[in-house]
């Protein structure tokens, strides 16, 4: 008998404005925004799972980096004014044996706390860790899922957002900014979702980037009413202006993100994140934006309001100190998607599963559901969390 083969087709629409006050002559134009639709497809049979996400951008200036990242992306990467094709966030082919999973295509890996998707992500804007964060990979990764919850994973292939396979001339001046193969890269990380936290953490290495380092996130679950999200982001960043391949400079980038009554609709965001750059050169030479200046310390303070199912609007007040002064910012979001089924399965589950919880292990376990709907997870159910996630507002867009 063939197995049964699962569909589910969706997509989602989001648009993200932003006003900020730079010091005369220190930075881009003050308002910008960016629009983004998405049309997402999961397919599922017995150990087979297929997923494709594909988008189309618009932004309105090049201006839009303090909603994202800073660092020089190759240009399918790269926002631009306009419309865009967007790269593919997924388009993977994934094959489970029991424990054992094995993920071909372009994946994403299991380390950090925030996806591409506005519409998933808490504030409008990305934190400072984002930065950070392994992107896009066109190779393979493999995991392996224990029985207590635990998942370990390897994988290796080209970063196709720090850098590329392929050499980049930015300016046309006939030297290329990014060479071939620059983002090869190799890495392991572990994830988990338990009763009082959780964590999607990592180490990537990008030799030919001549970058180091770990990614540690975790969540934490004190009480029902707050959630407490903790990031470091510890690297060596080697640089290009030394004569010897073996000059490195240690960086930190770190925060924390508390989430206020994380279950409710409505529901208020704190977060503070900072860069901590000893030597004063590291970051300077490896965040290209506003000619390589990285923000020392970012504060932030939002509402999140899903008014229904799918739709969420989201308000972010954001102050970001640089070293030629302080920008304050003002950022819009509103999103709305159909909400997706349990990460990786294209099925959802029935209603009845959830019914037997307490209202403390529904929030607890409605946040970490969320917030696991924002990196990938095994095809297996081993994990009871999520399996009724991305139904409700509460869950899917806190």
């Amino acid at each position: 008998m063939p197995a049964d083969i699962d569909f589910w087709l969706g997509g989602g629409s989001s648009m993200l404005v932003a006003a900020e006050r730079y010091p005369t002559g220190t930075g881009p134009e003050s308002f910008s925004a960016h629009a983004q639709a998405e049309i997402a497809f999961r397919m599922e049979s017995g150990p087979w799972y297929v997923r494709v996400d594909f988008d189309v951008q618009l932004a309105s200036n090049d201006s839009i980096k303090p909603l994202g990242g800073f660092w020089s992306s190759p240009p399918w990467s790269e926002l631009e004014p306009g419309f865009k094709i967007g790269p593919p966030e997924w388009a993977m082919v994934q094959y489970s044996l029991d424990k054992l999973r094995i993920r071909g295509g372009i994946v994403t890996s299991m380390i950090g706390l925030e996806d591409w998707d506005p519409w998933v992500n808490p504030f409008p804007t990305r934190s400072l860790n984002y930065n950070v964060t392994p992107g896009r990979t066109v190779g393979l990764e493999l995991a392996w899922a224990f029985d207590n919850g635990y998942e370990i994973f390897a994988f290796g292939g080209c970063d196709l957002d720090w850098a590329d396979c392929f050499p980049h001339d930015f300016d046309g001046d006939g030297v290329n900014e990014i060479e071939a193969w620059a983002g090869m890269k190799a890495g392991f990380g572990i994830t988990t979702l338990q009763e009082h936290f959780s964590t999607w953490s990592g180490f990537s290495a990008m030799p030919n980037l001549k970058f180091y380092g770990f990614n540690i996130n975790l969540e934490f679950y004190p009480h029902e009413y707050l959630t407490i999200d903790i990031e470091a982001a510890p690297s060596l960043i080697g640089s290009f202006e030394e004569a010897t391949l073996d000059k490195y400079y240690f960086n930190l980038i770190t925060g924390v993100t508390l989430n206020v009554l994380p279950s409710e609709p409505i529901h208020p965001m704190f977060r503070i994140h900072g860069a901590i750059d000893p030597d004063n050169r590291s970051l300077w030479g490896y965040y290209p934006a506003y000619d390589g200046i990285v923000p020392d310390i970012v504060a932030s303070a939002g509402v999140s309001a899903a008014i229904f199912d799918g739709f969420k609007v989201g308000l972010e007040a954001k102050v970001s100190r640089y070293n030629f002064g302080t920008v304050p910012g003002l950022y819009t979001g509103v999103s709305f998607a159909r909400p997706e089924p349990p990460p990786y399965s294209a099925r959802y589950e029935e209603e009845g599963e959830e019914a037997a919880e307490t209202p403390a292990e529904a929030a607890r376990r409605a946040r970490a559901a969320a917030t696991a709907a924002r990196r990938p997870r095994p095809l297996s159910t081993a994990s009871p969390f999520g399996q009724s996630a991305g139904r409700s507002m509460a869950t899917r867009y806190r």
